[in-house]
């Protein structure tokens, strides 16, 4: 099934390094440039990084995707937008991602779009798709339903809020920057210190502007749940569970020691979001 009973679990979803560190040098060289277009046109964000629509009664998909699971998924993702008090129509993709991403806004030209890892749509097993891992996976490698429905719920949070706006002004002013620094014929020193500046302050506005995500997401499943305890226990243990990954990779992987922190925080290659301690932090004090 899809979304499992609360007391079953997915199979591991294991980072790749390679594709993290790209996320974090896209953050200020290729994401502002394609950021705009991801906004208003979503449909085109998702094509450019291979996610896939959800298509109901396609036998491709069904090599990889049941179709209980592809229902599943769409049912449930309505029922959390009707609990966000979103009431635009929202896609549903997946890809082979480990995490849920989303593109676009409120504002945007075409639909939203909610992406899912096929991972979570699929029970544990080996397939095409899902890494199966060398040894019994951990716990914390494990997502529940309520774990997975606080990631959807995190991405809803980002559509709703329409922050993208706010996002795409820093873009723009980053590709005014990078014009006025090419026609100015300005030092190459205050060239260098004005793209800096733009591209600083766009990771600044991204971090602020998400720092909310996680505590919307915990209303959003008290709503659907109807029980605010249920909702803040899903958040708390979710991220707990990627401090706790984070930290095993830290302790098994001497690389991961130069940019991941002992406290589990990787401030290096997830410039955009705030450290995953501060989130916790922030999600134990909502109330």
């Amino acid at each position: 099934m899809a979304i499992p009973a609360q007391d079953q679990t997915y199979c591991r979803m294991e980072y790749d390094h390679l594709a993290q560190f790209s996320e974090a040098a896209c953050a200020v060289t290729i994401t502002p440039a394609f950021g705009a277009l991801y906004y208003l046109i979503p449909f085109a964000g998702a094509w450019v990084n291979w996610h896939q629509a959800l298509r109901p009664h396609d036998r491709l998909q069904l090599t990889t995707i049941s179709e209980e699971a592809k229902q599943a998924a769409i049912a449930k993702v309505e029922q959390l937008k009707i609990a966000a008090g979103i009431t635009r129509n929202i896609a549903l993709y997946t890809s082979d991602n480990y995490m849920c991403s989303s593109f676009g806004g409120t504002c945007s030209i075409t639909d939203p779009i909610i992406s899912i890892p096929r991972g979570f749509l699929a029970e544990c097993g080996p397939s095409t798709f899902e890494p199966v891992p060398i040894a019994p996976a951990a716990p914390h490698w494990k997502f529940t339903a309520d774990e997975v429905l606080f990631f959807i719920a995190r991405e809803l949070a980002n559509i709703k809020s329409n922050d993208g706006l706010i996002r795409l002004a820093t873009k723009i002013f980053f590709f005014a920057a990078i014009f006025f620094v090419f026609s100015a014929g300005l030092y190459w020193a205050i060239s260098v210190g004005i793209l800096l500046a733009a591209a600083a302050l766009h990771l600044i506005v991204e971090r602020c502007l998400r720092a909310s995500l996680d505590t919307s997401a915990v209303d959003i499943l008290a709503i659907h749940f109807q029980d605010q305890n249920r909702a803040s226990q899903a958040a708390q243990t979710a991220l707990q569970k990627l401090i706790d990954q984070n930290i095993e990779r830290r302790e098994t992987n001497t690389l991961c020691r130069f940019y991941i922190t002992r406290s589990g925080n990787n401030p290096l290659l997830d410039p955009n979001n705030p450290c995953l301690t501060s989130r916790l932090a922030r999600v134990q004090a909502h109330h």
